[in-house]
């Protein structure tokens, strides 16, 4: 089992590849493991969009693998950036606040790599579909996405879960 990543240009690969590592909490293959990797990421100033949803986790474990985190909460803080996750949240509110605080435009035009994690995903796509008809998609990522494919968030449980053939993390 991979978690999913989504990612705008090839070049995402050496800002995120630090976040990958096993040290910094998330599993990968051996392939993407290398200390390179994470010095890198550590000499990187990456933003994570702290209007709504899971921006703490992320500032978490960037720091984790030394990088220097920036909560992002005004457009202007997009400057001076190597880097910005948009996080996993509600994507219709975080749409709704990115373009109360003028943030379209300046993510449109944002020239460097950007990681979206479920609602960032959303965001960053194309097309959505079961959205609202004004929902923001920035149009970043050549991919169309299904809000509540699986059904709506208040349907969702944890249940304990039994699997094999995996590797620990």
């Amino acid at each position: 089992w991979r978690r999913p990543l989504t990612s705008t240009t090839p070049d995402n690969w050496s800002i995120v590849r630090g976040v990958l590592e096993n040290r910094c909490g998330v599993w990968t293959s051996p392939a993407f493991r290398s200390t390179s990797w994470s010095r890198a990421v550590a000499a990187k100033r990456i933003g994570v969009l702290a209007l709504q949803g899971a921006f703490a986790e992320h500032r978490h474990h960037l720091e984790r693998c030394g990088a220097k985190v920036v909560e992002v909460r005004l457009p202007d803080q997009l400057d001076d950036l190597d880097g910005l996750i948009i996080p996993g949240g509600e994507s219709t509110t975080i749409g709704q606040l990115l373009r109360r605080f003028g943030f379209e435009e300046p993510l449109r035009k944002f020239n460097r790599p950007i990681w979206g994690t479920c609602a960032g995903m959303i965001l960053l796509s194309k097309e959505i579909r079961g959205g609202l008809p004004d929902q923001l998609a920035l149009d970043r990522i050549d991919l169309r996405v299904t809000r509540n494919a699986f059904g709506r968030q208040l349907e969702s449980f944890t249940t304990p879960l039994e699997l094999s053939n995996l590797e620990e993390p």
